[in-house]
């Protein structure tokens, strides 16, 4: 089950086993050849949304993966940064989804708290 947080809670893709993220980094290159090896994830630039009023706002996030094989929703956002990457509220789907990827690349899911999806590394 994963942690929900009325702010929001996060889940990150990472290397470290530090809450902090303090460890080794997951390349950006690395990233970006995953992402192009993964038909259902594509390189954004960044986030881009409808306002009320027709407005369209957009925040730029270089290496930002939009992930389109959710069962309820369009896209979901992978952002990377920091040498890790991270989803804002993940379901079970997109846990699903970042536990695969955490295993191309050779990192785990944790969440903000410092805890690990699975609780024990796999193998």
């Amino acid at each position: 089950m994963i942690k929900e947080d009325a702010m929001g809670y996060e889940l990150h893709i990472t290397r470290s086993s530090a809450p902090d993220g303090d460890g080794p980094l997951i390349g950006a290159d690395e990233w970006r050849a995953l992402v192009e090896t993964d038909a259902e994830l594509s390189l954004r630039d960044g986030i881009t949304a409808a306002l009320p009023g027709g407005q369209v706002l957009t925040i730029p996030s270089p290496d930002l993966a939009a992930w389109t094989g959710h069962p309820q929703h369009a896209e979901v956002p992978f952002r990377f940064h920091g040498g890790r990457v991270t989803v804002r509220n993940p379901d079970e789907a997109v846990l699903a989804k970042m536990i695969d990827l955490a295993g191309a690349l050779d990192a785990r899911v944790q969440g903000d708290d410092g805890e690990f999806y699975p609780p024990t590394p796999p193998g």
